[in-house]
């Protein structure tokens, strides 16, 4: 059962708003979203949902849209932080304020029982409004992954340029050393921060046993840390310590490479080992072996075949052993793993291809069919020499989120060894600003079996009207050259 209560916890009476002026925001009303209040056994919430109604003055009834408030957007929600009293795991972002009306509900995803998240809720009335002549209310659904919609095949959703969208797009997983160490090395890739795709080299974190009050661990005692990826270097968060602590608050908009748990240590310090480490949040139903014959699904949205699919947390799935599965989202929702590689039912949209052997998961193939997707691609044959260049390419639109390279190489014949690696520059600089330090431009080794490479990571990642974009050959192997080389940047406009 979901109920609105104050911050103190008791239930939440009507409302009123105050100080209503045209173009001014009310007073923020803090509400707290409970479920199962007092029962950490109770019944979980998925796909949670927030929705605004109004009361038509006419009829007297309740409704989405069709009043200038719902429609014009008067509201705006923001989500403060949470309380995890059922359940310690539980954590959610806090956010900016955003839009809040007809067509515009505040998507919270899974609530456990005796959990709450915590919201502000406010309007801002245009000159022409007439906010003492509405009511409001607030309204919820849960556990509906998939609603109709007249919108074409986009297939899965990316969410570049919307500004309330950040997770993680590939790479960013958190690894201890071994043997297990006070130190947490986070792995290179991308992410996408408020609708833009941002690139990191890796980084390493040094943990203590203080935590964000300068106190140190006791016996039995832990806190919780987040590694944040934002518009700048990635950062650690520290939580307070305590028996059961709540994981700290994350700062509005940015994605989460994952949480750390950190626990006193006899005769003090700290080690960190895998069991401590959580997995990044991604999006756009991002898949990760997590052991044996199971992988892991992300959260993710998609359009397809008439319906609009989401699912706002990880979803898990066996696989047959010694076999191919392909992995494919349900009409309703929902996943399925099949060995047959025909379409299951009406709606299914494919995403993945999974190959199993001897009990492991030996390779996958990326086929979901994500949107706003657009390809730039340079070839031509192989430069004789360092710094020499293929053809370059001018961007002609607006702005472009350039989120991942794939370089291939015609061949590797005759080659003795080292690599071939090539730079990308954009109007003369290289999109690598830390290669001198840790360089994950392209590049294929000379005995590769695989002429693909598709790990690189840049730190340049806007492309705008009048950018030139050149590959310049950085390294080439002895013996010889492959004939052509080919470098397409993946792109979302």
């Amino acid at each position: 059962m979901l109920t609105w209560r104050l911050p103190n916890e008791t239930l939440a009476p009507p409302q009123a708003l105050a100080d209503w002026q045209a173009g001014t925001p009310t007073a923020p009303l803090e509400l707290h979203l409970w479920a199962d209040y007092g029962s950490p056994g109770g019944q979980s919430v998925d796909a949670l949902a927030v929705w605004l109604q109004g009361e038509d003055p006419g009829s007297g009834l309740f409704v989405s849209q069709g009043l200038p408030p719902l429609d014009e957007l008067w509201a705006q929600v923001r989500v403060t932080g949470f309380t995890a009293r059922g359940d310690q795991s539980f954590s959610t972002p806090t956010t900016t304020w955003q839009p809040f009306g007809a067509r515009q509900p505040l998507r919270l995803g899974q609530l456990p029982a005796d959990c709450a998240i915590h919201l502000e809720l406010r309007f801002i009335a245009p000159g022409h409004g007439q906010p003492a002549d509405y009511s409001f209310r607030l309204t919820e659904s849960f556990s509906l992954h998939s609603s109709p919609t007249a919108l074409p095949n986009l297939g899965v959703l990316t969410q570049a340029g919307e500004t309330e969208a950040s997770y993680v797009i590939t790479g960013c997983q958190l690894h201890p050393e071994a043997p297990a160490t006070d130190t947490v090395t986070l792995a290179p890739g991308f992410y996408l921060y408020r609708g833009r795709p941002l690139g990191q080299v890796g980084t390493s974190f040094t943990l203590d046993d203080l935590d964000s009050a300068a106190e140190p661990l006791e016996a039995g005692e832990h806190y919780w840390a987040a590694v944040n990826l934002g518009e700048g270097a990635p950062a650690l968060i520290k939580g307070l310590r305590g028996v059961d602590p709540p994981k700290p608050l994350l700062l509005p908009y940015e994605a989460l490479a994952g949480y750390l748990r950190v626990e006193h240590q006899p005769g003090g310090g700290t080690v960190v080992d895998t069991a401590d480490l959580g997995r990044p949040t991604y999006g756009r139903y991002q898949l990760t072996p997590v052991g044996g014959l199971t992988v892991e699904l992300s959260a993710g949205e998609a359009v397809w075949q008439a319906s609009h699919r989401s699912w706002q947390r990880p979803s898990q799935l066996a696989l047959v052993d010694d076999a191919t599965s392909h992995l494919w989202q349900r009409l309703d929702g929902t996943f399925l793993a099949s060995t047959d590689p025909g379409i299951p039912e009406p709606g299914a949209l494919e995403l993945w291809e999974v190959t199993t052997a001897g009990g492991a998961v030996t390779s996958y193939r990326d086929l979901r069919p994500l949107d706003r997707a657009l390809h730039l691609r340079l070839f031509g044959p192989t430069p004789a020499a360092l710094g020499g260049k293929l053809p370059g390419l001018l961007v002609e639109h607006g702005e472009l989120g350039w989120e991942g390279t794939v370089l291939r190489l015609s061949d590797t014949t005759a080659q003795t060894g080292g690599q071939t690696q090539v730079d990308i520059k954009v109007n003369g600089v290289t999109a690598y600003t830390s290669n001198a330090t840790t360089d994950l431009r392209p590049a294929v080794p000379f005995d590769a079996a695989n002429l693909v490479d598709r790990t690189a990571v840049h730190e340049l990642t806007r492309l705008r009207r009048g950018d030139l974009v050149e590959v310049e050959v950085s390294e080439l192997p002895t013996g010889a050259s492959p004939a052509e080389l080919e470098v397409i940047l993946i792109c979302r406009s």
